[in-house]
């Protein structure tokens, strides 16, 4: 057998396998979910603008202060790339223990 049967054998499709990708992919989506809803504002009166607040600093600034060429670019694009960005640079542990907080206070 080869290595890579292997792997697909007996680690890939692993029941502790699948339900770490399982619980991945609904901490992905729950946090994309919840930061959709964000609303650029300094105030943080309404949930969209305190869901905003939530987000790094360093990422709003780079959404807040685009660069020449990404200017031009749909505020929607801008917004996609901000989200992203900041759930794909959270750590595995950061971005599950950021969704238990929020989900369960």
């Amino acid at each position: 057998m080869l290595k890579c049967e292997i792997n697909y054998k007996h680690v890939y499709s692993a029941k502790e396998t699948l339900r770490l990708e399982l619980l991945g992919r609904n901490v992905i989506q729950f946090l994309m979910d919840t930061f959709w809803q964000a609303e650029r504002s300094k105030k943080t009166k309404t949930f969209p603008q305190k869901i905003y607040n939530l987000l790094s600093s360093n990422y709003r600034t780079v959404f807040e202060n685009p660069l020449d060429e990404e200017k031009n670019l749909p505020e929607t694009y801008r917004k996609i790339l901000l989200l992203t960005d900041y759930v794909c640079g959270m750590t595995d542990s950061f971005a599950l223990n950021l969704r238990r907080e929020l989900q369960h206070g």
